[in-house]
């Protein structure tokens, strides 16, 4: 009787459970860098973009997203791909604040980790 019921608790149960536990779905961002307020390029060159400033969608972007850096202008172009570390919070100080070309008035960040930069490449605006 015991093994019985061990067999259909596996049958029924744990597959109701995996589903109820499946993992949060990844959204995907555009984290958009405007070049005269920011020096994205050498920020990036020096390897000191960490975290990303949030003005919208603060309360959906979440740990284990995904961003594309989108810099406008001129040399429009995808200069980067991140991982999001967590959830937008305030954070005073920043390694790349010195390439702010005004004072930072929103210091609402999200954590990211860079693992590709593309600014030299083909999905950047050649002309």
């Amino acid at each position: 009787m015991i093994l019985i019921y061990i067999y259909w608790y596996r049958i029924l149960f744990i597959p109701i459970a995996s589903y109820f536990n499946k993992p949060t779905e990844v959204s995907y961002w555009i984290f958009q860098c405007n070049p005269e307020m920011f020096d994205l390029v050498t920020a990036l060159d020096e390897n000191l973009v960490d975290d990303w400033t949030v003005t919208a969608h603060k309360d959906k972007i979440k740990e284990g997203d995904k961003a594309i850096i989108w810099m406008t202008g001129d040399e429009a172009g995808c200069y980067g791909l991140a991982d999001v570390m967590g959830v937008p919070e305030i954070i005073d100080q920043s390694k790349d604040d010195h390439f702010w070309n005004y004072d930072i008035k929103n210091t609402l960040r999200a954590a990211i980790k860079l693992h590709t930069t593309l600014h030299t490449s083909q999905f950047c605006n050649p002309f």
